[in-house]
């Protein structure tokens, strides 16, 4: 593990996301307001591009990224997955909506505007499952052990982590 990559890791995704926002408006000629009705696809684009950097970095430093994200097979029944992947739904749905609740006063009719419903069906379902193993593994499995390891201080990896945490999607 190269000592700056676990600080430049949640910089990478911070600058991806305005990248490729960018990059999305610039080539489909929309403003940024007009294409932000797309940043839920755009998020699932980068918790992918997150992923396999990842897994690069797995790669390169030997281990896998089951092991990053403490995958064990015998842990995973169907059950449980089916379980968690219901929870997942329901803690983003609504916190989606309690958060506007909570800005609003009452819960808005629309909390992002309309997306093809093809596109909103996949990302319903897409944008959760990419968020935790694109989100977590980097924060909580690379970036605070990487850190920690470096630096030998466990407050500055939590602290660089919730830092950038603040900015998930």
């Amino acid at each position: 593990m190269k000592k700056s990559t676990p600080f430049l890791m949640p910089l990478f995704r911070s600058a991806l996301f305005i990248a490729v926002g960018l990059l999305f408006a610039v080539l489909t000629k929309q403003s940024l307001q007009q294409a932000s009705r797309w940043w839920t696809v755009l998020c699932v684009l980068c918790n992918i591009i997150t992923i396999l950097v990842l897994m690069a970095i797995c790669k390169r430093d030997g281990i896998t990224y089951k092991q990053l994200i403490g995958y064990e097979k015998k842990q995973s029944k169907i059950k449980y997955i089916l379980f968690i992947i219901v929870i997942m739904l329901l803690t983003g749905i609504g916190g989606m909506y309690g958060a506007g609740f909570m800005i609003y006063g009452h819960i808005p009719v629309i909390m992002v505007q309309p997306v093809p419903i093809w596109i909103a069906a996949v990302n319903v379902i897409l944008l959760p499952l990419t968020i935790v193993f694109a989100e977590l593994p980097l924060y909580f499995g690379y970036s605070i052990n990487g850190i920690e390891k470096a630096t030998g201080n466990k407050i500055l990896a939590i602290v660089n982590a919730m830092f950038f945490l603040r900015f998930a999607t």
